[in-house]
């Protein structure tokens, strides 16, 4: 996790200086920025991927007419390098980011096209005066902009746009009352005034002082459950693979569920020794322990149970809180928050059994979705 934020507009490295140290939680081992007049960029690295200085960002081009900033990890990064230099483009480092820098030079706003990734990126042309902002096909890392007194400010959490003291601060009704009625807001509005959300699979490109939204990746219609089920198996172990690549060691949060399981025996299928794994407990009678020890002590990885104890809540949740900018109504943030506490202390990068149930249905409530209508009460 890295966080990146920036603004158009005449300089103001006061203003970015103060942008990026809200991020800092984000990217604790080095901070950048760049600023012309047109736009200035700012980055906070969690070094995952060649953590020499050739890594870090903002990052350009050759002549500096292109720059970039990002948040994420480009999967398929190493593919995009080898097809870009065969095109004749010329790399500093082994960064996955770079790829993204070539890949706008050579295939232009069609280059998000070409990352298979999870990703929230800004891309500064300084020809052009353009500035683009993209994210990944699913949303799994969340960018922010507004647009105020005719300058665009993006980053990765609402925290850092809030640090322009010229952006009015008002609550966003239409945003509250998503909130109160779905306990999270659908839309791409914020519990903030004038913030929004970049949606997934799209791009927001600002040039000449307009603002166009693209949307360049939407969701196949749905398949049917036997032409998928091979289908489904083979992305899992794709998806598993591709978030092997790293220059830090790597854990996996074990639940003992199907999910994360499977997780940990596709590593192991993939020849990965001394996988750790970690499990959390809270001395409760429904903990997770046993389970996982089972799974554990079947694939032979480095197991790790982590009990958490009763906290201060009031202290807690206000820490949460200041993490997610806005209200979301998960308790399960509570446990994953404490979690990450522990598991830093040993790794650096976690993999996790996220989306299942909300892809294939695994919820108790997802079943009302097939409820007959016929025997809700009618009025």
């Amino acid at each position: 996790m890295c966080g990146i934020c920036g603004f158009t507009g005449q300089k103001d490295d006061v203003l970015l200086k103060k942008m990026c140290l809200s991020l800092a939680h984000r990217g604790p081992d080095e901070e950048g920025l760049f600023s012309q007049e047109g736009a200035s960029l700012g980055h906070r690295r969690l070094s995952i991927i060649d953590l020499s200085k050739q890594g870090q960002q903002p990052m350009s081009n050759e002549n500096a007419r292109v720059w970039v900033v990002a948040n994420g990890e480009i999967y398929n990064f190493k593919q995009l390098r080898q097809e870009l230099a065969c095109a004749g483009h010329t790399f500093r480092s082994q960064s996955d980011s770079e790829t993204i820098v070539h890949a706008y030079e050579e295939y232009g706003e069609d280059f998000v096209l070409k990352l298979d990734g999870m990703f929230a990126i800004a891309v500064w042309d300084a020809e052009q005066k353009k500035l683009i902002l993209a994210r990944d096909r699913i949303g799994i890392k969340p960018l922010y902009y507004a647009f105020s007194n005719e300058k665009l400010l993006f980053a990765s959490e609402i925290k850092s746009i809030v640090q322009d003291s010229t952006f009015n601060r008002e609550i966003n009704h239409e945003g509250f009352f998503q909130y109160l009625a779905f306990q999270c807001i659908l839309t791409n509005e914020t519990m903030f005034k004038g913030i929004h959300k970049l949606e997934p699979g799209s791009m927001l490109v600002f040039e000449n002082n307009v603002l166009n939204k693209k949307r360049y990746w939407s969701v196949d219609e749905a398949k049917s459950e036997e032409s998928s089920e091979s289908e489904v198996a083979a992305a899992l172990i794709d998806a598993v693979k591709s978030h092997l690549v790293s220059d830090v060691p790597l854990g996996v949060l074990l639940s003992g569920g199907l999910d994360s399981s499977s997780i940990v025996a596709i590593m192991h299928e993939q020849g990965i020794e001394n996988i750790e794994t970690f499990t959390v407990g809270f001395n409760q009678p429904d903990d997770e322990l046993k389970f996982a020890r089972e799974v554990s002590q079947r694939f032979g990885t480095k197991h790790h149970e982590l009990i958490i104890k009763p906290q201060d809540l009031q202290d807690l949740i206000g820490k949460i809180v200041w993490h997610m900018d806005e209200p979301l109504a998960d308790g399960g943030a509570i446990a994953t928050y404490l979690a990450a506490e522990k598991v830093r202390e040993f790794v650096k990068v976690v993999l996790v059994g996220e989306g299942g149930d909300e892809t294939l249905g695994g919820y108790n409530w997802h079943k009302l979705a097939s409820f007959p209508l016929s025997l809700l009460p009618q009025k």
